[in-house]
């Protein structure tokens, strides 16, 4: 059985949101197979947003030294945005195999299948022909499929409203949270060739149940 991957979020957080929640979901998207690194990522986040509230006189006086460790054994931002570039294209090639999947069984449900979304993505990637599915698969699918949910929103929102700003704007937070969502539920229940759901429940990243958000309808256009 696959584990239940909650997203750490509470209603307060989906309602209110921060550049600290939209840093949670950041890099959870960048790094869903590296706890470690997400751990970094966000040590730095709030390093940077601490000193920022501290330079706006937002911090208690007693808070001050523990930014100041905080910080001292923080990676610098530059050490996290190496190998960032990657992880976006390979985030986004599986943003766009779950929202294919998805559409080819929502208008050529006889020709549904993860085998060919998945051959026609490893035909082109980076201006480099693949022959084999199975890179793909190793490579992209198979780490970034817990996030794919959140990718797919994100292209999804890209597409419809024209703004990139990742993973969203916060105005945008709880609607972005809400395709994720969407497209999560629709790939428990969409089925593959081998008659097993494109996600598994629990498998993919998801909001605790009592979380309320919009509730969306996706209209699906291949991507490719």
């Amino acid at each position: 059985m696959a584990p239940d991957r909650i997203i750490p979020l509470e209603q307060r957080h989906i309602d209110h949101p921060t550049k600290m929640e939209l840093a949670c979901i950041e890099v959870l998207m960048l790094w869903p197979d590296d706890a470690k690194q997400r751990a970094l990522a966000m040590r730095c986040v709030v390093a940077q947003f601490g000193a920022t509230m501290a330079a706006k006189g937002a911090v208690a006086p007693d808070e001050i030294g523990k930014l100041i460790a905080l910080a001292a054994g923080a990676p610098r931002g530059a050490e996290i945005a190496a190998g960032i570039g990657t992880r976006m294209d390979d985030g986004l090639r599986a943003g766009a195999i779950l929202f294919d999947a998805l559409a080819l069984a929502a208008v050529e449900p006889e020709q549904a299948g993860m085998a060919r979304v998945m051959g026609s993505h490893a035909k082109v990637i980076g201006g480099r022909q693949h022959t084999k599915s199975k890179a793909i698969y190793n490579r992209v699918w198979t780490p970034f499929r817990p996030v794919a949910p959140l990718w797919a929103a994100y292209m999804n929102r890209a597409r419809e409203t024209g703004c990139h700003t990742f993973p969203c704007r916060l105005a945008d937070f709880a609607v972005f949270l809400a395709a994720a969502e969407a497209f999560r539920r629709r790939a428990e229940t969409v089925r593959s060739e081998h008659a097993k759901p494109i996600l598994g429940p629990g498998e993919a990243w998801h909001l605790r149940p009592e979380i309320i958000v919009p509730q969306l309808k996706i209209d699906f256009v291949r991507t490719g």
